[in-house]
């Protein structure tokens, strides 16, 4: 039988043909696109926000986040909900969602951006990691007309 070390897995996602992750300690629950109530005047990166049992959560757009052409939400589009560095947040990712193991056999490539924790090559090809407190800063400093956005936790 086969056991998943969790301190060295991420759960994989897909942006078009990229693959990104974030580790698996750091996702609260993955599922499907729900209705995004857009934020009016917001930052760039933040789509708007979702209902997730009564708790009010920020959608991060991971596209623009992560530099990558816009596109249309589509049905088999995917929510991941994680920690981020003053609660919950959902990213929404185009699916594909999997879960890998790090080992030594994964070869660390230089970090091209402060939102990535690294790269590595996997056996499934180039991932970008993504350090989820750098990533996410920007909605500690999210403002519309001047009010800051409360971010709310739920367990």
């Amino acid at each position: 039988m086969n056991t998943v070390r969790l301190e060295n897995s991420l759960i994989l996602f897909r942006l078009d043909d990229q693959l990104h992750a974030v580790p698996v300690s750091k996702v609260n629950r993955i599922f499907r696109i729900v209705e995004i109530t857009p934020a009016p005047r917001s930052h760039p990166f933040l789509m708007g926000f979702v209902d997730v049992q009564g708790a009010v959560i920020p959608v991060v757009n991971t596209r623009a986040l992560f530099g990558i052409g816009t596109r249309e939400i589509e049905l088999s589009d995917q929510l991941i909900l994680v920690y981020g560095p003053r609660g919950l947040a959902a990213l929404w990712v185009d699916g594909g969602t999997d879960i890998i193991s790090l080992n030594e056999n994964n070869r660390p490539v230089a970090s091209p951006s402060l939102s990535e924790s690294g790269v590595v090559q996997t056996e499934v090809g180039l991932v970008f990691i993504h350090d989820l407190d750098k990533s996410l800063q920007f909605l500690e400093e999210s403002e519309t007309n001047d009010a800051k956005f409360p971010v709310m936790q739920i367990q």
